[in-house]
């Protein structure tokens, strides 16, 4: 059982996961089994710690940066070095396990900046009452991207969706596009 346990990858990321957590610093945790955000934070150089629940989500993203557990979990969000996060993203299957990952993180790191993607915009001021520095509606936020990509034949920008500081478009459709020009060169 022992030699078992030793030779499956998965244990061995999730125990290099684990080490690697409780020596960041300012990094990033994802709660959530988001293969294609890992690739890009990888793509980025970024510090980060994904948690998600099963070992076949593990196995997808292929990253020595994934703990297997509850994303939801206090005990998992120490693992991760929540303390010592900047930023916590949230994208979990439903909201009451985005709410409870929510509350707890915030707990333990009040000062991180902490994105949730809900998927009941009903429930947007909750989630904001309760802390998270920026609220997506998954639903209203695919929407928006599919209408621009039918209007215009790509996304030329990013999507931003409306905060204190957005300007009165951004704020009276709640959603925007946000051109910007990168110099060659730049990072």
């Amino acid at each position: 059982g022992i030699i078992l346990t030793l030779s499956r990858r998965t244990v061995w990321i999730d125990a290099r996961a684990r080490w690697r957590a409780a020596h960041m610093k300012d990094h990033i945790i994802v709660l959530g089994n988001l293969p294609e955000l890992a690739e890009e934070l990888d793509r980025m150089k970024a510090d980060y710690i994904m948690i998600v629940k099963k070992e076949e989500y593990a196995r997808q993203i292929r990253s020595p940066r994934v703990i297997i557990g509850d994303p939801s979990s206090e005990l998992e969000l120490k693992n991760a070095g929540v303390q010592e996060a900047s930023v916590i993203l949230i994208a979990l299957d439903n909201d009451l396990e985005n709410m409870t990952a929510l509350l707890r993180a915030k707990k333990l790191n009040p000062n991180a900046r902490i994105v949730v993607v809900i998927h009941d915009e009903n429930l947007t001021d909750i989630f904001k009452d309760a802390g998270a520095y920026q609220v997506i509606r998954i639903r209203r936020f695919i929407g928006r991207a599919l209408a621009s990509l039918a209007l215009s034949n790509n996304i030329g920008g990013i999507l931003l969706e409306s905060v204190e500081g957005s300007s009165n478009a951004v704020k009276r459709h709640g959603y925007a596009l946000g051109f910007f020009y990168v110099e060659k060169g730049s990072k």
